[in-house]
């Protein structure tokens, strides 16, 4: 049996004086964006957001194109993906970023700068950005809000992610921080096996592909190599200058990186309930929904209550639990982030300290598809604009124009949490230690909830340092309407009742003791290991094989849920790794 005995993770790697050269190098200095380099460029501009060049860069913050606005640069020099004794390096030269319109919300503009697999679509017809690319790429997403600080992180997406999804980040980190004031230079250090992250000549993040289940062999992302995607675009509406002057691709041998270690395997005991886990981006949904619209408060003869009970939750601070009351009446169920996508929603959004407490607010939108709600009145201001903060409010101006209405600390985030109207227009918020906060909305904005009506439960884990992380839930349920719901996940539920609605719904997962009592779980990289299970371990074991392609990538693990039925003997047995 092969074993592989060295470090998981390599701080760098040491490249060799033998041999390196640039195979690509960009300056701008023509005043034709698409004339530039060696091959030249594909310039994309379906946005209206259109680039210019000139004194030796490219720039992009002209007027026009709509709220989401972008454009790009694609070379038509492609890269071969490195062979074991390659490294690329790949460098941008980035000129300062300023506003000059804000945007609604969490960013006002930004550049991304992918190496996009050269499976993806190329040309003017195409859009080489991260958003809807599903054959693969890596690269740096880099979001600027005014008077904000701006981070350059790594974010990837492999081909089994959707379109219209976002990157994933590297799980546990955050970052470099950048002065957007000022010129900066970042570079993308590529060997067959990991990928670094330089800013300004500092070593920002080094990932492992595996991790983002990337690679470059037969069926892979990489397999027919990349080509490069400069972008600058809106962000909510808002507007501002960027601009780049130089990019390169050096091209040099590099030590062979030792070989990876054996995987550890550990098994542990799977919390009864539904399982909630996050594996792709810091606002990834991971939810279920009512199957049917029939879950409306307003005009019920009796209280109606929604309500979540956590029974396991992470210890990192932020992670967020969510309910969502979502009006069918435009609703696109093939979206898993309806708080954002439609234009009326009332929201719980539930979140951990890290002192073991939690806090819950209640808020709604009622106007404002694709956004957090109005400016001045978005989910975590009051509905006068004034900053909602613990111990204020809750202060609604009576404006209906969104915001949060009612707010509520507890000692504790295990136990459950809901939401009760006693009326079409008042509403209490109940937290596990007993506290509880009040508060109400027009009976004009309660109308815009009146009729079919979908109930959404789930997390997000709001920060990248929460990616990987998961939440249990022993309980979800609607009472004081015709058809009640009260599940606590003790047998298959019903599809007629719950479904799910996830970004990754592979993700969402019921645990039900007598069928799947155990998680299995190892340690990655694992290329050529299967595994397999047997009933006993006399001198001649019978090993089978025990399909693990359901497997889910959690912070450098691989888990899978094991199910009774699958296996040998549910109630003991073993098993292994196996690399032949």
């Amino acid at each position: 049996m092969k074993k592989l005995l060295l470090p998981l993770f390599l701080a760098g790697f040491v490249s060799s004086s033998a041999r390196s050269a640039i195979v690509f190098e960009d300056t701008f200095d023509d005043g034709g964006p698409a004339t530039n380099g060696y091959a030249g460029n594909v310039v994309q501009d379906n946005d209206g957001n259109p680039m210019t060049e000139a004194e030796g860069m490219v720039a992009w913050g002209a007027e026009g194109g709509w709220s989401w606005g972008g454009s790009n640069l694609q070379t038509l020099d492609e890269f071969s993906f490195p062979t074991a004794d390659q490294k690329y390096t790949i460098e941008w030269t980035i000129g300062p970023m300023a506003v000059t319109a804000p945007g609604e919300s969490w960013g006002d503009i930004r550049m991304q700068f992918i190496l996009m697999s050269k499976n993806s679509g190329q040309g003017a017809a195409a859009s080489a950005e991260f958003w809807p690319l599903t054959a693969g790429g890596l690269g740096v997403d880099l979001v600027y809000k005014d008077g904000t600080n701006v981070f350059a992180n790594f974010a990837a997406k492999n081909d089994t992610h959707p379109a219209n999804s976002n990157p994933v980040s590297v799980p546990g980190q955050t970052g470099h921080q950048i002065d957007p004031t000022q010129e900066n230079t970042l570079a993308i250090e590529l060997t067959s096996t990991e990928a670094s992250l330089y800013v300004n000549g500092s070593l920002s993040q080094t990932v492992a592909l595996f991790q983002w289940d990337l690679g470059g062999g037969a069926g892979e992302e990489f397999e027919n190599g990349f080509f490069l995607s400069t972008r600058g675009a809106r962000v909510n509406a808002g507007r501002g200058t960027m601009s780049v002057s130089r990019v390169a691709v050096d091209l040099a041998s590099a030590v062979p990186p030792p070989p990876p270690p054996v995987p550890t395997m550990a098994l542990d005991p799977a919390t009864p309930g539904l399982r909630l886990l996050t594996t792709g981006g810091q606002y990834d949904r991971q939810t279920v929904r009512t199957t049917v619209p029939e879950y409306s408060w307003v005009g019920a003869a009796a209280p109606v209550t929604y309500s979540v009970t956590l029974s396991e939750y992470p210890a990192e601070p932020g992670f967020q639990t969510v309910l969502y009351l979502v009006p069918s009446a435009s609703l696109d169920t093939g979206r898993h982030f309806p708080d954002y996508s439609e234009p009326v929603c009332a929201v719980a959004l539930i979140n951990n300290t890290a002192e073991g407490g939690g806090n819950m607010r209640f808020a709604y939108k009622n106007d404002k598809a694709e956004s957090n709600g109005y400016a001045g009145h978005d989910y975590w201001t009051n509905d006068n604009g004034d900053v909602y903060t613990g111990g204020e409010g809750p202060g609604a101006d009576g404006t209906g124009k969104g915001g949060t209405i009612a707010y509520v600390n507890s000692a504790t985030i295990l136990g459950t949490w809901s939401a009760t109207f006693t009326d079409s227009t008042t509403v209490e918020i109940t937290a596990p230690d007993g506290q509880t906060a009040t508060g109400t909305i027009l009976p004009e904005t309660a109308a815009l909830f009146a009729g079919p009506l979908y109930a959404y439960f789930g997390i997000v884990p709001q920060a990248l340092t929460n990616i990987g992380l998961g939440a249990t839930f022993s309980n979800v349920s609607i009472s004081g309407v015709a058809k009640p719901i009260s599940e606590s996940f003790g047998s298959l539920v019903d599809p007629a009742i719950l479904e799910e609605s996830a970004a990754n719904p592979a993700a969402v997962l019921q645990v039900i003791p007598a069928e799947t009592p155990f998680w299995v779980r190892w340690t990655v990289p694992d290329s050529g290991y299967k595994l397999q299970q047997s009933a006993t371990l006399t001198a001649a074991p019978a090993w089978q094989d025990y399909s693990a392609a359901d497997a889910l990538l959690l912070r450098g693990e691989k888990w899978k849920l094991l199910s009774a039925s699958d296996l040998l003997n549910p109630k003991a047995g073993f098993l292994r790794l196996l690399n032949p």
